[in-house]
């Protein structure tokens, strides 16, 4: 009887399983033509985590300049996960917090520069949605600038975030770079993106995770060989590393 149950709980654990695989979704878009190269289930809605930073980057840096100062909120310096551990009053750039929350995925980077720009996260999320309309973005809806709440978008919808991110020179800039040492404690942040750092081919990038949304990833690859530039973004994929590479791997041999 014992064995039973065993049985039991094992075949359930292993439909979990195959639930959570089945679950999850991709896509490759060319960079330049938002052309879909390669996808499963890209238009299916999941939360996103971090990779709403990309969109919160976006609306900053069109909304400020790097060298701004921003004073940093006691509200900003309480976001939970993850940190560049600011200090409330302390004065930062918009250079250094966009590094912050691009680089290391800060959250209190990400309140206080959405705190700066619209006087309240609220009001902020709302410029992040209208800008979404304006291009059409229709499968995404953002609640916070962090990802840390319900952040429903697409994986198709958000490589064209993320495409459209990149046109812009500073989110290009710092977003495709593997370190960058911070003028608030003279630390040196390391990209959390590994492809970024190790992968000649991947020139910009945005992890994400939270327990609810599994691990999310963005990745720009280029190949100077055949020119071709694309974007991969995997939504509740636990093998994501593995999964860009193999992706690009794909397309470069076509």
């Amino acid at each position: 009887m014992r064995r039973f149950y065993y049985l039991i709980v094992l075949f359930f654990i292993f439909n979990i399983y195959l639930f959570a695989q089945s679950d999850r979704s991709f896509v490759v878009i060319d960079a330049n033509t938002n052309k879909v190269l390669i996808e499963e289930k890209s238009n299916k809605k999941h939360k996103i985590a971090s990779l709403t930073k990309i969109w919160t980057a976006l609306i900053v840096l069109e909304n400020s300049n790097l060298d701004d100062e921003v004073v940093v909120s006691k509200r900003a310096t309480l976001q939970q996960g993850s940190s560049i551990y600011l200090k409330e009053n302390q004065i930062c750039t918009i250079k250094d917090l966009v590094h912050g929350m691009l680089l290391r995925s800060g959250n209190d980077a990400s309140v206080a520069l959405a705190e700066h720009i619209a006087g309240s996260e609220e009001k902020f999320v709302k410029l992040m949605n209208k800008r979404a309309k304006e291009f059409g973005i229709k499968n995404t809806k953002f609640v916070d600038v962090t990802g840390l709440g319900n952040n429903i978008s697409t994986a198709k919808d958000v490589a064209i975030m993320f495409e459209l991110a990149l046109k812009n020179s500073k989110f290009k800039d710092i977003s495709g770079q593997s370190s960058y040492k911070n003028s608030l404690d003279g630390q040196i942040w390391k990209n959390k993106h590994k492809l970024v750092v190790e992968n000649s081919n991947a020139f910009a990038g945005k992890t994400g995770y939270t327990k609810q949304s599994g691990r999310t990833l963005a990745t720009a690859f280029y190949d100077e060989k055949s020119s071709k530039s694309f974007i991969v973004v995997t939504l509740n994929e636990k093998d994501d590393w593995k999964v860009h590479k193999s992706l690009a791997q794909k397309v470069f041999m076509k």
